[in-house]
């Protein structure tokens, strides 16, 4: 009765850690010089109970990433909206969302401050058929002008990996290894 016992605990011990141990997952960050010749390599190992891993967590956990606070929205639709951040006057943002008649986030930017290191950004998004955002290419006349992400999937909606062009040429690749 008493080894019984301690099947039974042993077998809920291991059931709740498994689902609670989520997956470990390597990235790779590849710097590239102007020429195209390798400056510097990253590989993190990250352990996270994340469903998916996209964009956000990439962002959070891995390498910034200039995103919006959600690429889709069950409010807004064929709608611009802006929203000051609290702050002086010196560190206040202004952030501004396009989003088209689906709800998606087809335009996302920040203006810089006085206080800022950056000067602000802003990207135009473009979807894939299964609405991942595929595609964010800094708005022509902007200081993101030049710079482009592009997005590559696996089936399952993680991300595969990321390249970070400016000015047509390569300059980071992050991958999930």
């Amino acid at each position: 009765m008493r080894s019984l016992f301690t099947l039974a605990l042993m077998l809920c011990c291991f059931v709740c850690f498994a689902q609670t141990a989520g997956r470990a997952m390597s990235f790779k960050a590849i710097t590239y010089n102007a020429d195209g010749s390798i400056w510097n390599t990253r590989t993190e190992l990250i352990k996270d109970t994340a469903a998916i891993y996209d964009l956000y967590f990439v962002s959070k956990n891995f390498y910034t990433l200039p995103l919006p606070p959600a690429f889709q929205s069950g409010v807004y639709k064929s709608q611009k909206i802006e929203n000051l951040s609290s702050g002086t006057n010196q560190s206040q943002r202004t952030q501004n969302l396009a989003y088209d008649e689906f709800g998606r986030v087809s335009s996302f930017g920040a203006t810089g401050c006085a206080l800022c290191t950056d000067k602000g950004y802003q990207f135009d998004v473009h979807y894939t058929v299964n609405n991942q955002a595929d595609i964010m290419t800094g708005a022509p006349e902007s200081v993101s002008a030049g710079k482009k992400y592009e997005i590559h999937y696996y089936p399952n909606g993680d991300v595969r990996w990321i390249d970070y062009l400016v000015n047509g040429k390569l300059s980071v690749q992050i991958s999930l290894l």
